[in-house]
């Protein structure tokens, strides 16, 4: 629908756009496909069956509540360098534990000294274990996805009867919104979209036109697809017609000439008839 490669364009990259990078071109389909079959409002939807995939609905409030992480005791990965003169006064003991551990290692090397040897002899430092140079554990994907099954409800299915389905009955997939900004988003999305944009190294904003882009193109899809269908069903009835047309004059044509044979039949017994007839 997209023509989407998920390759790299071959060209300069920033006349693509945010569209142009695999990675965007994948998420966004992702977070598409979310949306479609579990938005993020409170409207409910009636599945067709209980095997429809969207039968089963995501409480976003506990999905967000599962999916953030918590906030640790020390400093986060890549927050050391950020790290200021006022922010001292306000950091804990175990975030200035690993700050100054972090500083330890990065600064502090004794093959090749940053820092003048006499002020590292006025403060001997020992070794850092390894333990606690090691990288943050990261969470348990598989318990948190475990954690968020618990969570899902079932929506109440409502079978398709006949095409004059009532107008209460909202399907999913309808009454889909697309979010032009981060204001726009409600708290469940921006969460949801949070962690799409961390997973692919982006920032929440570029990720958010990257998907409205892949929506607008989308609609643009089914429109045209739309106006070519309205067309094919013009061009039909238009060439129905036109056949119904060429058939109509057609009979009566035959019509005319049946007549004509008819005149000159019955004329040709009134005249053997004629006593005028010698």
């Amino acid at each position: 629908l997209l023509e989407y490669d998920f390759s790299y364009p071959v060209h300069n990259k920033r006349l693509h756009g945010t569209t142009g990078y695999p990675e965007y071109q994948l998420i966004s389909l992702i977070v598409i496909a979310t949306k479609l079959s579990q938005p993020f409002d409170d409207i409910l939807r009636h599945p067709e069956s209980n095997s429809d995939p969207t039968a089963a609905r995501i409480n976003w409030a506990k999905w967000q509540a599962i999916m953030t992480e918590k906030p640790g005791e020390g400093l986060k990965r890549g927050d050391e360098i950020k790290i200021t003169d006022t922010d001292v006064f306000k950091m804990t003991g175990a975030q200035m534990d690993d700050w100054m551990n972090w500083y330890h290692k990065t600064w502090i090397d004794d093959r090749d000294h940053k820092i003048s040897e006499q002020i590292l002899e006025l403060f001997p430092l020992p070794d850092i274990p390894p333990e606690a140079t090691a990288g943050i554990v990261e969470p348990d994907p598989i318990g948190r996805v475990k954690e968020v099954h618990k969570t899902l409800t079932l929506q109440k299915p409502a079978a398709r009867m006949d095409d004059a389905e009532p107008k209460d009955i909202i399907r999913p997939g309808e009454m889909y919104r697309r979010y032009r900004t981060i204001a726009e988003l409600p708290a469940s999305a921006k969460a949801f979209y949070e962690v799409a944009a961390r997973n692919i190294g982006a920032s929440l904003q570029k990720l958010v036109r990257g998907v409205f882009i892949t929506e607008i193109q989308l609609e643009k899809w089914m429109l045209d697809e739309r106006r070519k269908g309205l067309l094919d069903q013009e061009e039909g009835e238009t060439g129905h017609k036109q056949s119904d047309q060429g058939k109509h004059d057609e009979d009566e044509g035959e019509g005319e000439g049946e007549g004509e044979n008819e005149f000159e039949y019955e004329y040709d017994e009134r005249d053997e008839d004629s006593p005028m007839k010698g």
